[in-house]
């Protein structure tokens, strides 16, 4: 159950998306969730299908792994479809009333809308972590913080502080899947059952996960304490970010479509 859990993972690899400074591929995701979410029409939803497939196509990453990122959240997925399928009385093909709620074919398709804008902005998400190393994603959120530092903002301990939870998402993930393994080799039956079954199946791992969760922060404290880790004074970069050709491409082409988007929305 822990080990389809392939979000913050890193694949390292050569393709046009790994190549593309962090930066660049941060402003990609702001901007590609800003239009899944922002229009529902469906040829808006196809040309952003075709836009995120063409994406996971040239990371070279198998697909497995975004359909993992996919089965993983079920769970989530399953219930905001049905949260925003009820909705209050109404006349329009009403089906089946539950006291002053009602569930029709119009709430029905909104919640199959509103669940694929999940599973879009889930896949997207995995196309950026995927192909985005934690160490990259630091610096480059650090530049972008970096003039809010003349207020007083603390730029490097937030980029640091975001980097190393994506980065020990997937170690936690790892850990969890462990503990199954570990309870089912004495017998326990983790899998098996209903919803209701395996929720109470899972209340004897939260314990030890969390234990090895501050474990594992403590021990990230005590190392960065020993190599005399003193946030950003005094700091510099064995690699530095610039931006590139595909970069100013890539930026302007994503502006352009956004400003597009805005365009018709204010039409």
């Amino acid at each position: 159950m822990f080990k389809d859990f392939r979000v913050g993972q890193y694949f390292n690899g050569q393709s046009i998306v790994h190549e593309l400074d962090p930066r660049t591929k941060l402003w990609g995701y702001i901007v590609l969730s800003t239009l899944v979410f922002a229009n529902g029409q469906r040829w808006s939803m196809l040309c952003t299908a075709l836009a995120l497939f063409w994406l996971m196509w040239i990371t070279q990453i198998p697909w497995r792994y975004y359909l993992s990122s996919i089965k993983s959240m079920w769970l989530i997925l399953l219930i905001t479809i049905v949260f925003n399928s009820v909705r209050l009385h109404s006349s329009s093909g009403l089906a089946v009333h539950f006291g002053a709620l009602s569930l029709n074919t119009s709430g029905m398709l909104f919640g199959l809308v509103v669940g694929v804008k999940i599973v879009f902005v889930v896949l997207l998400t995995s196309v950026f972590t995927f192909t985005t190393s934690p160490i990259a994603l630091s610096d480059g959120l650090e530049i972008i913080f970096g003039p809010l530092t003349q207020f007083g903002f603390p730029a490097h301990e937030i980029a640091l502080m975001m980097s190393i939870t994506i980065r020990f998402i997937p170690t936690i993930m790892a850990e969890g899947d462990r503990l199954v393994k570990a309870l089912q080799a004495r017998g326990a039956d983790i899998g098996g059952g209903g919803l209701y079954k395996r929720a109470r199946n899972l209340a004897p791992l939260l314990i030890p996960l969390f234990i090895g969760a501050f474990r594992r922060a403590d021990e990230l404290a005590l190392a960065m304490e020993i190599r005399c880790y003193r946030g950003n004074t005094g700091r510099t970069r064995y690699r530095q970010l610039r931006l590139g050709r595909a970069d100013y491409v890539s930026i302007g082409a994503l502006t352009i479509i956004l400003l597009l988007e805005l365009g018709f929305k204010l039409a």
